[in-house]
């Protein structure tokens, strides 16, 4: 198994949605609006990156979908900082492709219930 590079070739961009108010408790609106917009640069209208914008609750879904474009995926899924690096699951490959990451690691929790969608999304 092996940590792939963040510029090797990759099936999806995650990126966090500020939601917490207790993570920001001045800006938070502005913080949203500036990773949407950056979600949807690099999501360019479907002929960039397929995103996928974790929000923690649905109701941060329902904002962050009225400011993305629709070819931005929202998923809803528990992360603690938007910085998913540091909080969300690490992908790795083996001989025969994306590992599915183990539930016996914290990190990797979240992962496992929607990792199969992963082939399948790009922008429309």
């Amino acid at each position: 198994m092996r940590w792939p590079a963040e510029w090797e070739p990759h099936q999806a961009v995650w990126i966090g949605f500020p939601g917490d108010p207790a993570e920001w408790p001045v800006g938070l609106d502005e913080a949203q609006q500036e990773v949407a917009v950056f979600a949807n640069a690099v999501a360019d209208q479907g002929a960039g990156e397929s995103v996928i914008l974790v929000c923690r609750t649905t109701a941060d879904g329902d904002v962050a979908r009225a400011l993305v474009r629709p070819c931005v995926e929202i998923a809803i899924e528990p992360f603690g900082d938007i910085w998913l690096r540091d909080s969300a699951p690490i992908f790795v490959t083996g001989p025969a492709g994306l590992a599915k990451p183990s539930r016996r690691r914290r990190r990797a929790i979240i992962i496992v219930p929607i990792i199969s969608a992963l082939p399948s999304l790009a922008c429309q």
